[in-house]
């Protein structure tokens, strides 16, 4: 008589795995904290800002007017970035290249949505005051920490390396 163990337990790491995988292109959204402060930086910080980051252009990175819509959608979405707040780039660390997973560039701050699998799940928020003095560094295997919020880039074509790069360039710019 042959036992279904194997099969149910081979079915079931395929369930899990799925789960995990399709975990990042949840629909589930992270409302915004009441208690964020969301303040513009200036014209010329907008420009010191893209300049910084047009320095490290690559295939997950992603610049204003370059954003692919359906990418610039589902970001704006996962992240809750507010209406009234411009998307400056967007890093792309979604397994399914959706941009639901993924680091956020814009106006106000940076905007991090970790899959299901990173150590440090959801959303979060860091204003530019947190930011510029922050500090930017190596946190996990896959994992960048951005003043305290932790980015995970398990599934991003830039490196560790880069992504530190390209934020320290923008930390300077914006104490111009």
């Amino acid at each position: 008589m042959k036992t279904k163990a194997p099969r149910f337990f081979a079915t079931a790491t395929v369930l899990v795995w799925t789960v995990l995988l399709w975990g990042c292109a949840s629909s589930h959204v992270d409302q915004s904290s009441q208690n964020e402060s969301h303040e513009n930086i200036s014209p010329e910080q907008k420009e010191a800002v893209l300049k910084a980051l047009r320095l490290h252009a690559s295939r997950d990175l992603y610049i204003i007017p370059n954003i692919p819509p359906n990418k610039l959608a589902n970001a704006r979405q996962s992240c809750a970035v507010a209406a009234d707040d411009e998307v400056l780039a967007l890093v792309d660390t979604s397994a399914m290249r959706s941009a639901k997973s993924c680091l956020v560039v814009a106006t106000s701050g940076i905007y991090v949505k970790n899959d299901l699998i990173a150590d440090s799940p959801g959303r979060s928020f860091l204003p530019y005051s947190g930011f510029v003095d922050g500090g930017i560094k190596r946190n996990q295997r896959n994992e960048v920490s951005i003043g305290g919020v932790i980015f995970n880039m398990a599934w991003c074509s830039i490196s560790k390396d880069e992504m530190i790069q390209m934020l320290s360039d923008i930390q300077v710019r914006l104490r111009r």
